[in-house]
């Protein structure tokens, strides 16, 4: 978290990745301006994700390679599958 919170300047962009969403200081994601979240087997990490976006597709575990994008901004939830390859 203090990559988050020292040193910061308006504008700045930072990409941060976990397993573990149930772990995460709320502050981080109240920062945010997009969450990105795939399917998580454990139910604490579904729901730390729709308690933070407010989103009940976020407290379902997601088929593999299956993802939803939340823009925090402008409140919308995008689910998106896989790429199909040729």
């Amino acid at each position: 978290m203090g990559w988050l919170t020292r040193g910061r300047e308006l504008k700045q962009s930072f990409i941060g990745l976990t397993q573990r969403p149930a772990f995460v200081s709320q502050f981080l994601f109240s920062e945010a301006d997009y969450i990105g979240g795939m399917s998580l087997v454990l139910e604490a990490d579904r729901k730390r994700m729709y308690e933070t976006a407010g989103h009940p597709e976020f407290l379902d575990q997601l088929p593999p390679r299956e993802w939803l994008w939340y823009d925090v901004q402008h409140d919308v939830l995008r689910k998106f599958g896989p790429v199909p390859m040729k």
